[in-house]
Order: C-alpha cells, then structure tokens, then sequence
C-alpha cells in the first residue's frame, strides 16, 4: 500500500510551475490533460473534494480568463485573494 506522501503524483510546487508553463504556452490542450489527470488521481485516493487557486497574475484579464478556464472544466470561484 503506498502512502499519500508516495512520489506517485509530482510535488505541489512541480505540479503548480507545469500547469503554469502549459497554460502559458496554450500546448494543445495539455493544461485539460494535465487537470484531467490530476482529477483521476484524487479520484482514485477518493479525495472529499479539489480546490486550487489562481493567484500570481498581474493583470486582470489573465485572472478573468483563467477564472472561465477553471468554470468550463466544472470549478466554481468560491472566494478571492486580496494582497497588500
């Protein structure tokens, strides 16, 4: 039996900086893939639910996109971040 710290899924951090280049760089549908998976493997761990943020763009349409992105493979916006 493999623990939840098995190195079966990448790190977080990993796992952040590759969804962040693959939507960056719009790979063909790579980022669906990429979230597609990462959905099955909490699935399989039979996580109660997913959450993730999107917190490191400057400009406001960016945000808006990626927010829609997020709302067209089933997320719903929960809240917000507020930095000073």
């Amino acid at each position: 039996m493999r623990s939840a710290t098995s190195k079966a899924w990448p790190s977080t951090r990993s796992a952040r900086r590759r969804l962040r280049r693959i939507a960056e760089k719009r790979a063909a549908g790579n980022a669906v893939r990429l979230i597609k998976a990462f959905e099955a493997w909490c699935k399989n761990r039979q996580m109660a639910e997913i959450n993730f943020g999107i917190n490191s763009v400057d400009d406001q349409k960016e945000l808006d996109r990626l927010g829609r992105f997020a709302m067209r493979l089933g997320y719903r916006k929960i809240g917000e971040s507020y930095v000073k």
